[in-house]
């Protein structure tokens, strides 16, 4: 998958998708609309130039926006295409929620 691939695929506006619930409770991903793309991914990569012994496992994640309840990440593996919750202390892969962006988008 492609940067240009994601960017095509995202909404104009903030969109939200239902997670598996925890504890009972509703969880969502909020998807970031496209204008803010190239914003979410300096900050990310700004985060990565600090955590340097990371930097060679996050560059095929890009920021699509975050999850609710934990305030966690949403991303999209550029070599795997699956859309998964990181950890926003830890920098670590916390669930895939979808095996690809197009599914993920779908619902």
């Amino acid at each position: 998958m492609t940067i240009e691939q994601v960017m095509a695929m995202l909404p104009v506006e903030e969109e939200e998708i239902r997670l598996t619930d925890v504890d009972g409770l509703p969880r969502y991903a909020c998807v970031h609309p496209i204008d803010l793309f190239e914003e979410s991914q300096a900050i990310f990569r700004s985060i990565i130039e600090v955590e340097q012994h990371q930097a060679d496992r996050l560059k095929s994640w890009y920021i699509i926006g975050y999850e609710d309840m934990y305030g966690d990440l949403l991303c999209v593996d550029l070599v795997t295409s699956e859309v998964m919750v990181v950890g926003h202390e830890t920098l670590e892969r916390e669930e895939v929620v979808a095996p690809s962006l197009t599914q993920f988008l779908q619902g």
